[in-house]
């Protein structure tokens, strides 16, 4: 949160050391799935993986707002929001509608 809160300057390089990383690697793991055509060639990855990133990090810190604020405590709620975190990827990705995701 402090670093969130530019109030955290000693440890700014942590984005680029550890999250970064995944990131890019991410990112190149989807890349063969465009040129392969099962994603969209006008497809954002990277919003797409920051949206997907955002939205963990709320529901997590924030929870869903009509439930109590439950989050990751919750069992139902956290299988809700990881349906719809699927579907959401699903169709930000444009993948083939016979895809079925598992979780």
């Amino acid at each position: 949160m402090h670093r969130w809160l530019s109030d955290a300057i000693d440890v700014e390089e942590l984005e680029s050391r550890y999250a970064r990383p995944l990131y890019t690697a991410i990112l190149e793991t989807l890349k063969p799935g465009v040129a392969a055509g099962y994603i969209g060639s006008d497809v954002d990855l990277e919003y797409v993986l920051h949206a997907l990133m955002w939205c963990v990090h709320g529901f997590g810190q924030g929870g869903v707002p009509d439930s109590g604020r439950n989050g990751f405590s919750d069992p139902r709620a956290l299988h809700r929001f990881r349906a719809n975190m699927h579907q959401m990827v699903h169709r930000a990705l444009r993948l083939p509608e016979d895809y079925e995701p598992r979780f």
